[in-house]
């Protein structure tokens, strides 16, 4: 099964991931490609507000929502391959080593029938 995994961290960087963070990470990504346990990755950026359009009835609504909202300060997403909840959490525990202080929300990505 896929799950969806969106990394905040604990701190807000002030800049982009020294050399040695980003090889450290880099490293890790190819392991886990290597593996099967990581199929996507990528950054997201840190804004102070995110763009919500919301359809309720027939009516779609958009609102640039403001700093605190947990998507806004979102600062990467990683779509994990996982088998078991174990191996799922290994994967998430092996990212977050690598990191740093922060949390992921990890979600189940449906697979749709055939």
């Amino acid at each position: 099964m896929q799950y969806l995994s969106l990394f905040t961290p604990a701190v807000r960087p002030s800049g982009p991931p020294n050399p040695e963070h980003m090889a450290q990470m880099m490293k890790l990504i190819d392991e886990m490609t290597q593996k099967g346990v990581l199929v996507s990755t990528g950054p997201i950026a840190m804004a102070d507000k995110c763009l919500r359009v919301t359809a309720r009835n027939g009516n779609v609504e958009v609102k640039k929502d403001l700093a605190g909202d947990p998507v806004a300060l979102t600062a990467g997403y990683a779509i994990l391959q996982a088998d078991s909840e174990e191996q799922l959490i290994e994967g998430v525990k092996m990212f977050l080593n690598a990191v740093g202080d922060g949390e992921c929300k990890v979600l189940p990505i449906p697979t749709p029938p055939r």
